[in-house]
């Protein structure tokens, strides 16, 4: 491995340690999942779930904020590997660094390591999804509809909206909902009573675990979700 100025990258540092910060899940933070040219490393963070043999269902995870800020850090995720389910949580090229669509290849390119580099972790190729939060939910379904395009199929789609959303109104999420279903897809649209955009019902239980139940009856039935 040979980083941009001809330096050899240490091996011992080329592959992260993996730590303990999230209950259930053994982390590794810092992954770095492609180089482009001209640019700093990209990077995502990978929680596992402990003790959950292999391999293991993943989900690729694009964090909120608006294209101008946010972190991999961030996001309704934490309870999934205590669910069975691995995240990876992309840190992607923010408005000020770089212009639409480098978010989408950012997140097509974390996908792809996934799939190829995955199972050096215990991750199953065959069962990955997209998931994305905010705004960020258009990045991660325009990055999995553009993976699923090529490949020639239909992913089926989970959407959980609030109908007291005053930053992105529900009829988005209908509009998406609808045009899924009449272009012959799968779709379920989840409303939440009260929510509001980037509401903390949406880490709960009450939201999770439709989207879970969601991806298990997907990977079930082998539907492409990546």
């Amino acid at each position: 491995m040979t980083e941009p100025g001809g330096e050899p990258a240490d091996p011992r540092l080329a592959r992260p340690h993996p730590v303990r910060v999230l209950d259930g899940a053994v982390s590794y933070l810092d992954i770095r999942y492609a180089t482009v040219t001209g640019w700093r490393p990209l990077t995502l963070d990978l929680h596992l779930p402990l003790d959950a043999g292999g391999p293991l269902p993943v989900v690729v995870y694009a964090h909120g904020g608006g294209f101008v800020g946010g972190s991999k850090e961030m996001g309704p995720w934490a309870t999934l590997p205590a669910c069975g389910i691995a995240v990876a949580s992309v840190g992607y090229r923010l408005a000020g660094e770089v212009a639409h669509p480098g978010p989408v290849e950012d997140v097509l390119a974390a996908i792809r390591w996934v799939r190829v580099r995955g199972g050096e972790y215990g991750l199953d190729p065959g069962r990955v999804a997209g998931w994305g939060s905010s705004r960020e939910d258009q990045l991660a379904a325009v990055s999995v509809m553009t993976a699923a395009r090529r490949a020639r199929y239909r992913p089926p789609v989970h959407l959980s909206h609030g109908d007291g959303d005053r930053r992105c109104g529900l009829a988005q999420s209908r509009r998406l909902h609808e045009v899924v279903l009449a272009a012959g897809g799968r779709s379920e649209l989840l409303v939440v009573p009260g929510g509001d955009h980037a509401d903390p019902v949406f880490a709960t239980p009450a939201v999770v675990d439709p989207a879970v139940e969601f991806l298990r009856a997907a990977w079930a039935r082998h539907d492409p979700l990546e």
